[in-house]
C-alpha cells in the first residue's frame, strides 16, 4: 500500500491503534477522521504528506510521532485531537496548513523548525499551549496562527520573520513578553 484514500477509515469508532508501513507516502483527506477511540498511531519514514483532516476529531489520540520524511501537514490534519500532549515537528516539514492542530488543547509547547517558511492558522485554540519557539528561517505567521491560546506566555520570534498576520495572537491573554524583529 502506498496511499490511504479519502475517508478510508472515517468514523471507525472501534479502531484503537494504527501502524502505517514505510511504503505509504500519503495519507489523504479524512483517512482516519472521527475515529473517536484511536489512541496510538505509528507513522513510518517514507510518509511525505499528512492530508487535510487525516486524523481530525480523533479526541483520544495521544501518541503520535511525525517522521522525518513528512513535508506537509495538511489543513485540519489533527484538528480536535484533544489528548495529544506533545508534538515534534521534524526538520523535513516545509508547510503547516491552517488549523492543522486547532483545538489540540493538551499541547503545552511547540518548536517550529527552520524548514517551515509559513505557519498557517495552525495552533488556534490550543488552550494549554504555554511556550512557542519559532526557528530562524520562518518568514510568515499567518492569520489566527496562535489565536485563543489562552495560556501562551512566551513566544520567541526569529529575525527572518517578515509578516505577522491578522489576529495571529488574538486572545492570548497571558502573553507577557514578545519581541518583534525588525525584518
Amino acid at each position: 500500500v502506498t496511499k490511504i484514500g479519502i475517508n478510508a477509515f472515517y468514523e471507525c469508532e472501534g479502531l484503537t491503534s494504527v501502524t502505517i508501513p514505510s511504503s505509504v507516502t500519503e495519507i489523504v483527506r479524512g483517512a482516519f477522521s472521527q475515529c473517536k477511540n484511536l489512541t496510538t498511531v505509528k507513522l513510518s519514514n517514507g510518509l511525505v504528506n499528512i492530508g487535510d483532516g487525516a486524523f481530525s476529531g480523533c479526541g483520544k489520540l495521544a501518541d503520535i510521532t511525525i517522521p522525518n520524511s513528512v513535508v506537509k501537514i495538511g489543513f485540519e490534519a489533527f484538528k480536535g485531537c484533544k489528548s495529544i500532549t506533545s508534538i515534534t515537528i521534524p526538520n523535513s516539514v516545509k508547510t503547516i496548513e491552517a488549523n492543522a492542530f486547532e483545538g489540540c488543547e493538551s499541547i503545552t509547547s511547540i518548536k517550529i523548525p527552520k524548514s517551515v517558511r509559513k505557519i498557517g492558522g495552525a495552533f488556534m485554540g490550543c488552550e494549554n499551549l504555554a511556550e512557542v519557539t519559532i526557528s530562524e528561517g520562518v518568514t510568515e505567521i499567518d492569520e489566527s496562527a496562535f489565536s485563543l491560546c489562552v495560556n501562551l506566555t512566551t513566544v520567541k520570534l526569529p529575525n527572518s520573520l517578515t509578516k505577522i498576520g491578522e489576529q495571529a495572537f488574538m486572545g492570548c491573554t497571558k502573553l507577557v513578553n514578545i519581541t518583534i524583529p525588525e525584518g
